[in-house]
């Protein structure tokens, strides 16, 4: 048992049980072994924020390089097209320039002959001026009439709009063609504006908040060609978009699903049938 003013030692601090306040030398000790313990911890978390910050300050420096990079050839090849760059705007609510990028490539490498996009916007534009050059029909299914008419405005008078249909759609709930796979919200699409199967499918919609995209591979997948390919974006980079994955894997055992090598967020789909 303790009395009053007896001391006993912890960790070489002398600690006195009184009823009046520390003494002097009491309140000097504890506090030289917190401002030790708080020096140790500070340099500690100093170095990690410079560390995080040297980190940032370098990728960013890559990312600005990249865009510099894919601005002036993407930029070049829109140009080369027809198209108005001051019109674009390049944005959170847009494809990257990266996606923008890739999908200029992959139809550069391989020109389809009928697209089906799923949510419309700077893609669009794009794909439709493609389809101009390289005679190929677009299919572009949306929700929102501003998107659309922002479209049109990407577009100007450009005769890429020959070969683009654009369908305003509103939602409609449809059935999984597995029992397991339940119920979906998709677009009310009508697809007799196709004159056949898709061999190209680019996925940027409905947003999540909306509706989300769960629905469109089976939505879609009827209408894919025998050697069809499906790019979709942020499939690879977001937790939704793992979900996603995950969902169709199941409804489709046999799909093969990759990451693009220019642009890993983008999920390149096959189905076989």
């Amino acid at each position: 048992m303790l009395e009053k003013n007896t001391s006993v030692g912890l960790n070489n601090v002398p600690f006195h049980f009184c009823e009046g306040p520390p003494s002097p030398d009491i309140r000097s000790a504890l506090f030289t072994r917190l401002i030790n313990a708080w020096q140790s911890t500070g340099f500690a978390w100093g170095a990690k924020i410079q560390d995080a910050r040297h980190r940032r300050r370098e990728a960013m420096s890559k990312r600005k390089a990249f865009e510099e990079f894919a601005n002036g050839e993407l930029i070049a090849r829109l140009r080369e097209l027809g198209l108005d760059v001051d019109r674009f705007y390049w944005g959170p609510k847009t494809i990257s320039l990266r996606v923008a990028l890739a999908l200029v490539r992959m139809i550069d490498a391989t020109p389809p002959k009928h697209v089906l996009e799923i949510g419309a916007g700077t893609s669009t534009a794009i794909l439709a001026a493609l389809s101009s050059a390289y005679d190929f029909s677009v299919l572009s299914i949306e929700n929102h009439m501003p998107t659309i008419k922002y479209v049109q405005y990407l577009l100007g008078n450009i005769p890429a709009q020959e070969h683009l249909t654009m369908q305003l759609c509103k939602f409609k709930r449809f059935r999984c063609h597995d029992e397991a796979g339940g119920r979906y919200w998709w677009y009310d699409v009508d697809f007799s504006h196709a004159t056949a199967d898709f061999d190209f499918v680019f996925i940027d919609g409905p947003v999540e908040s909306v509706v989300g995209r769960r629905g469109s591979l089976p939505a879609i997948v009827n209408r894919l060609a025998e050697d069809h390919l499906v790019v979709c974006d942020d499939l690879m980079n977001r937790p939704v978009g793992r979900e996603c994955r995950a969902a169709w894997s199941r409804y489709f055992p046999e799909m093969t699903c990759e990451a693009d090598a220019y642009a890993p967020r983008l999920a390149r789909i096959r189905v076989p049938h």
